[in-house]
């Protein structure tokens, strides 16, 4: 444990090193973000990269948090009115976020300590329509580059203590690379927005199908059986095609991807061997009186074989729910996934936990709590994990998140039976 002291006290600083506590406090820009609501502009209502739910978390307004002012503050007051104005004359938003990720597990062998970051570029530019107008048609992109702070990075210690996923979903080494570009139209305008939306291009499944309020690794819960499906064998960013017909109360969305699919390459090399993931789902998004928004989404996936790398078709199904409980305070979430997918590992997976700011006097800070069991598609044992986290509102853009994963019988680590990991997060969007 007095190593830990060390590294804990240096991600405070880090952050702490960002903002000037002395500073005259200021009010908040704009209204706090509902975490619950889908309709909102909400930190966490997209998985990450996604480029909407980026797009959306830096433009909500926080209030201004534990310190109110800082040289992060003062370069949003300079970017804001510059986006603005981009915005405003061309269609275009942009957006830029640095996340960090420490991680210490209390393990019998192995190593103990990861760090690392994701430095992301996205934004989406609007060439077709006007501007709050429908049938519109943009071209979206994201940009990413992932490095450790001292080695290894945070994706290496899940295999590392045995865990049969991953303690973050994302967080590994990557050289700078353009991991989405497509193009999006909007079509069939009703009074209750656009009826049809099709994405085309470099895009990554996993921002299309069995998301939930959780699944966010930037801001939220940060082990993969809540910030993923690991039981789901998506592919990586590649070359594809998604559909979705929608109306206020449900939605059909379905498409197909290069099962070959890497962030890090164009895809043209490998979507011509005709290996495609598949998946279709449909949702249901009603609002309950006295409770608030709902989203009960039911997903179907096929993922081709892949004759280069000898890998076997797969296929699988999962439930991925969440609810407002509380309007705009609480809400619950739910996930059963089931697959045949050896390479996954994982046959069947359920996971559940809620989300909630309810501390006064503290509006734009979150908690979460997680419980999940999952089944090896092969051997080893099964596996309960429980994730606590709580994320604190540092500044206006700065953020800070404290948490404790709790493995119980990790798969293939048989000489222990429980492994705690701490973890702590810094993030800066803009």
């Amino acid at each position: 444990m007095h190593a830990l002291a060390p590294r804990i006290a240096a991600i405070a600083l880090l952050a702490l090193a960002s903002m000037d506590a002395g500073a005259e406090e200021t009010p908040p820009t704009t209204e706090s973000a509902d975490i619950v609501d889908e309709e909102s502009a909400d930190p966490g209502a997209e998985p990450p990269e996604s480029i909407d739910g980026d797009l959306a978390e830096t433009e909500v307004g926080s209030s201004a948090g534990l310190l109110p002012e800082g040289p992060i503050t003062w370069l949003y007051n300079l970017w804001k009115p510059w986006n603005d104005q981009l915005d405003e004359r061309y269609g275009l938003r942009l957006g830029v976020a640095w996340t960090a990720v420490y991680q210490h597990a209390f393990a019998s062998e192995g190593f103990r300590d990861t760090a690392g970051f994701d430095a992301d570029f996205y934004g989406k530019w609007r060439l077709l329509g006007a501007k709050d107008g429908l049938n519109n048609g943009y071209v979206g992109f994201y940009t990413e580059y992932r490095e450790e702070l001292f080695e290894p990075v945070p994706a290496r210690l899940g295999p590392e203590i045995g865990s049969a996923w991953r303690t973050v979903d994302g967080f590994n080494e990557q050289d700078f690379a353009l991991t989405q570009l497509y193009w999006e139209q909007h079509a069939f305008e009703t009074a209750e927005g656009d009826a049809f939306v099709a994405s085309v291009g470099k895009i990554k499944a996993d921002n299309f199908y069995s998301t939930n309020r959780a699944s966010n690794d930037n801001l939220l819960f940060l082990n993969r059986a809540f910030s993923s499906n690991p039981a789901m064998n998506y592919p990586g960013a590649g070359l594809g095609l998604n559909l979705k017909v929608q109306t206020e109360s449900w939605y059909v969305t379905a498409g197909l991807q290069d099962a070959q699919g890497k962030k890090t390459t164009s895809g043209f090399d490998t979507v011509g061997d005709g290996d495609f993931f598949y998946a279709g789902e449909v949702g249901l998004t009603p609002t309950f009186e006295g409770l608030g928004r709902g989203n009960y989404r039911f997903t179907y996936w096929y993922s081709a074989a892949i004759e280069s790398s000898a890998t076997p078709a797969s296929q699988g199904f999962s439930l991925s729910f969440d609810q407002e409980l509380i309007p705009e305070s609480f809400g619950a979430f739910f996930r059963y996934g089931t697959s045949d997918d050896f390479t996954a590992g994982i046959e069947n997976l359920v996971a559940a936990g809620v989300l909630g700011r309810l501390v006064p006097g503290r509006p734009d800070d979150v908690w979460g709590v997680g419980v999940s069991w999952g089944e090896p598609t092969v051997g080893g044992r099964d596996q309960w994990t429980t994730e606590l986290f709580y994320r604190l509102q540092l500044g206006t853009r700065e953020q800070l998140t404290f948490g404790v994963q709790i493995i119980n019988d990790p798969s293939n680590f048989s000489e222990q039976d429980q492994v705690e990991v701490f973890e702590a997060r810094f993030r800066i969007a803009f």
